[in-house]
């Protein structure tokens, strides 16, 4: 199957899943949204279930695609946590399959694919990634940082907010103000070490010369 074909058909699956979510969307849905014929889909894919993880997939590339145009825009620390944060919570709110890949929809909905989800929730943190290795490269953390493990901590604060959301239906969940947040995480937990003044030296006392 040429590029151009399949990418109609991811296309309007995306469309289609989003709209409709996976149990109400239908293989006769998707060709009728690409303007092909069902037999053209199961050349792309072989089943539904394949046809949904590719197009989260799909919908999951936009998503950093958009994040990554934050990326040169901060210098600052906190601000480009937050803002790179702010950003990703917003956009996977708007995407239903991005937002079910963060709160657990998609491997509930495919459950044999735990492998494949865990891949593309691991491929998500890509620009956290990108933005801790650049404040760290940049002197603005410190160098041992485990880049790895604190994109994993940032993630797990959008799911957070992702899950609160959609537990409680308040999108205003999802639009919070990441400054204060990233900011401890960014200076971290510990007391500041305070300064020892140095001791002055003892002026020694000229004593009378015979």
């Amino acid at each position: 199957m040429d590029t151009d074909k399949r990418e109609c058909i991811l296309k309007a699956a995306v469309r289609a899943f989003s709209r409709l979510g996976f149990r109400k969307t239908s293989i006769d849905e998707v060709a009728q949204e690409a303007g092909v014929g069902k037999g053209t889909i199961y050349l792309a894919v072989s089943s539904k279930d394949e046809l949904f993880l590719q197009a989260v997939e799909r919908e999951l590339a936009a998503f950093l695609a958009e994040g990554r145009k934050l990326l040169p825009v901060f210098d600052d620390a906190v601000e480009l946590l937050s803002g790179l944060v702010a950003s990703e919570v917003a956009d996977a709110a708007r995407r239903p399959l991005v937002r079910g890949l963060f709160v657990g929809q998609t491997l509930a909905t495919v459950p044999a694919s735990e492998a494949q989800v865990d891949l593309l929730v691991t491929r998500a943190r890509d620009n956290l990634v990108h933005a801790l290795e650049r404040l760290r490269d940049g002197a603005a953390l410190r160098d041992d940082l485990e880049v790895d493990v604190a994109a994993r901590l940032v993630q797990d604060l959008e799911i957070a907010a992702l899950v609160r959301a959609e537990r409680r239906s308040d999108a205003t969940l999802t639009e919070l103000d990441w400054r204060r947040p990233l900011a401890t995480l960014v200076r971290g937990l510990r007391r500041p070490l305070v300064a020892v003044p140095a001791a002055r030296p003892t002026p020694r006392l000229r004593g009378r010369t015979a």
